[in-house]
This record gives structure tokens, C-alpha cells and sequence, in this order.
């Protein structure tokens, strides 16, 4: 099964985006906040329901990639950020 043009394009950009998410995933101390990932988490997979109807394979692929590497972006900001004083 080939794939076509806009199939290819679409996948290496989301692939650029991945890529560029590496260093955030990797970092304990500098993650975007919670609401952030939540967000472009859930409209990435929006736009992957998209790309499943247009049947762009390689994208679905990469959407989906990009979608669960923010949601692991999520997971570590809530879990690596700092705890709070309690007021006595």
C-alpha cells in the first residue's frame, strides 16, 4: 500500500513535531502546564479521527504518536510539579 503525497507531508510534519517534543519528555523540571497538554492532546486526536476518514495512514500513525507523547507530557507536570505548603 502506497501512501499518498498529502500523506506523506502531513506524517514527516507531525514526525518534526514528535521529535520536537523529546527534550519535554526528558525534562523533570521544565514541563508545559497540565491544561496545555490536556488540550492539544485531545484536538490532536480530533484531527486524527480526521485523517482516519481521509484514510492518511502514515498521519494516523504520527497524530496518534503526538497525542500520547502529550499525554505523557500531562502525566510527568502533574507529577513533577512542586507540592504546596499546607497553611496551618
Amino acid at each position: 500500500m502506497h501512501g499518498s503525497w498529502q500523506d506523506i507531508v502531513l506524517s514527516i510534519c507531525i514526525l518534526g513535531f514528535d521529535l520536537a517534543l523529546i527534550p519535554t519528555l526528558l525534562s523533570k523540571k521544565h514541563n508545559p502546564h497540565a491544561g496545555t497538554g490536556v488540550i492539544t492532546a485531545f484536538f490532536q486526536m480530533v484531527a486524527v479521527v480526521v485523517y482516519i476518514d481521509l484514510r492518511l495512514w502514515y498521519t494516523v500513525a504520527m497524530g496518534t504518536l503526538n497525542a500520547v507523547m502529550w499525554s505523557v507530557i500531562v502525566v510527568q507536570s502533574l507529577r513533577y510539579q512542586p507540592k504546596r505548603k499546607r497553611r496551618v
